[in-house]
């Protein structure tokens, strides 16, 4: 089991959906961008793998969304218009309630 932290934060126009654990596995993108696409029907737009970071972009309710991957730090995800805020809301009380109860069949 993971540890880490969920929050929103602020950046520019939207808000900031955060996965902060310092030691995520490379392909915790893939389990992360399934869970989306099980839990909340996301379609994948779009893939950019580097050595250490990667974004893909995934959309939601007609809404594109930025998922972001640091090695060293978790996950960003977030839409740059500002639109899909609810959404994220509705996303982190869903990671954390996961994370409380040690839930991981994503």
């Amino acid at each position: 089991m993971y540890t880490a932290v969920v929050f929103m934060s602020k950046k520019g126009k939207s808000h900031v959906l955060e996965i902060i654990h310092n030691n995520l596995p490379y392909e915790s993108m893939e389990k992360l961008v399934k869970f989306l696409e099980s839990r909340y029907a996301a379609t994948v737009l779009e893939k950019y793998d580097g050595p250490a970071t990667r974004r893909w972009f995934v959309e939601i309710e007609g809404t594109r969304y930025t998922v972001d991957y640091f090695d060293d730090a978790g996950f960003d995800i977030f839409a740059e218009d500002g639109t899909g805020d609810a959404l994220l809301e509705k996303l982190a009380a869903d990671l954390k309630a996961r994370l409380a109860t040690g839930t991981d069949d994503s």
